[in-house]
């Protein structure tokens, strides 16, 4: 039972060890649209990372993407239009 625990927390630790980045990534030889491509990538990271994970702001994810806010909100948006994400103001 013990044994069983811990490697589920092995898990859990490292599915969060992986970082929302490694997850979005973009590919400008792709024909898909940016924000398309995101949006998959947030869908994978939702999958592995649960439903307790958060993201982070707007601002932070946008430039570490190097893509305009405005691509990145039109990701998000179909996000939470699908049920992948829960949007918060401000913490």
């Amino acid at each position: 039972m013990k044994l069983v625990l811990l490697v589920l927390l092995v898990q859990v630790v490292f599915i969060m060890k992986k970082d929302i980045y490694s997850f979005l990534t973009i590919n400008e030889l792709d024909p898909k649209p940016i924000y398309r491509q995101l949006i998959a990538g947030m869908e994978k990271y939702c999958s592995a990372a649960g439903k307790k994970a958060s993201i982070p702001p707007e601002r932070i994810l946008s430039g570490k993407l190097a893509v305009s806010r405005t691509i990145l909100r039109k990701a998000l948006h179909h996000c939470v239009e699908k049920g992948l994400l829960v949007k918060r103001w401000g913490k």
